[in-house]
């Protein structure tokens, strides 16, 4: 099995620890063409989003070629509702053009145990589970999380650490 030390998760440095996450997991991970592209749509969006017409302190980045990831640094302005919204938009424009789910939170994202980023339907765990797909140890993405540094420590944990443990139960 595999230990959160095994998976290397590099988060660029100029993000501040207490910067606010969105994450958004594709259905499918997407091509190095497409994560090349989505990289520089995703970096264009964060330099002109703004709430209530000020800039935010934003970025972007793309993780296992699946797993979008939008952060703002409210030490500068917050992200309002309005801010929210258009950043739904933003993500709903990016799921029409690769035909991809981003926004599907019954999708569970996991490690397998040859390392790769494996989705299954959250009603499909248990059965998973008693299969021996996957065991207490695996690896799975806490999309949950709010900050950078709860990324940093709790995105990827054992299924037995997370809210997913209660559905193999």
């Amino acid at each position: 099995m595999l230990s959160t030390k095994t998976v290397e998760i590099k988060i660029k440095e100029r993000i501040s620890p207490n910067a606010k996450v969105w994450i958004y997991q594709a259905s499918k991970p997407f091509t190095e063409s497409e994560a090349a592209k989505i990289d520089d749509t995703c970096t264009t969006f964060v330099e002109k989003w703004s709430a209530h017409g000020n800039n935010l302190i934003a970025d972007c980045q793309l993780f296992f070629n699946q797993f979008i990831c939008l952060f703002v640094d409210e030490t500068g302005f917050s992200a309002s509702g309005c801010s929210i919204d258009s950043s739904v938009h933003f993500i709903k424009s990016l799921e029409k053009e690769y035909s991809v789910s981003l926004l599907n939170r019954t999708d569970v994202a996991y490690i397998s145990e040859n390392g790769e980023v494996k989705i299954i339907d959250m009603h499909g765990l248990k059965d998973a589970f008693e299969a021996g797909e996957i065991s207490n140890k695996t690896l799975v993405f806490n999309n949950l999380i709010r900050t950078r540094e709860e990324m940093d420590n709790n995105w990827l944990i054992p299924i037995s650490e997370s809210w997913q443990s209660r559905l193999i139960d």
